[in-house]
């Protein structure tokens, strides 16, 4: 039997692209201004997030791993930021003071990170987790609820302290991607 050439994705990937697919729909279901449709998408992001890990654990066949999961939250990410941006003009200061810290330390992980281990690494501290879920959280209660600068806040410290502790994870000579904390 000839084995088929191909990407041959496994149920935990299908889950973690399907986070990435969700932006597109979100997109335009905002752009329209259909709320309710692009809350009921945007509700559907996170079950991807919750079910990746648990499907990738219990596969049989290789996963593209935590990569492609991190690559789908940075995605899910920018796109929350962009629309909140351009959405909500009273929480746009402070998220240009947030964004003004978080991108050079961003930069500053990836820089120590190429130069400790040659890569890049999208680490899976618990701190990220608190940063997806802090984000997703801001974005949804200030676009959906108008709940206020508050959640900028919560969202952009949780972000801070996800890149400060995966520096200092690379710093201590850590490697695993797949890692739970630089405090442990």
């Amino acid at each position: 039997m000839i084995p088929r050439k191909g990407l041959h994705l496994s149920a935990a990937d299908w889950a973690t692209a399907s986070r990435i697919a969700l932006t597109l729909p979100i997109t335009f279901a905002l752009a329209w201004e259909l709320s309710g449709i692009a809350l009921v998408l945007y509700l559907l992001a996170p079950v991807s997030d919750l079910i990746d890990g648990p499907l990738a654990r219990r596969s049989e066949r290789p996963t593209l791993g935590p990569a492609f999961d991190g690559v789908a939250d940075v995605i899910f990410a920018v796109f929350g930021i962009g629309w909140a941006y351009w959405k909500l003009p009273l929480q746009r200061p402070w998220m240009e003071i947030y964004l003004a810290l978080l991108l050079p330390l961003a930069a500053v992980y990836a820089l120590v990170c190429w130069r400790k281990t040659g890569r890049v690494l999208l680490l899976h501290l618990w701190s990220g987790k608190l940063m997806g879920w802090a984000g997703f959280l801001w974005f949804g209660l200030a676009y959906w609820a108008d709940a206020g600068l508050w959640t900028v806040h919560l969202a952009a410290w949780a972000a801070l302290f996800h890149y400060s502790e995966s520096l200092i994870y690379i710093l201590r000579g850590r490697r695993d991607p797949d890692g739970r904390s630089a405090f442990s």
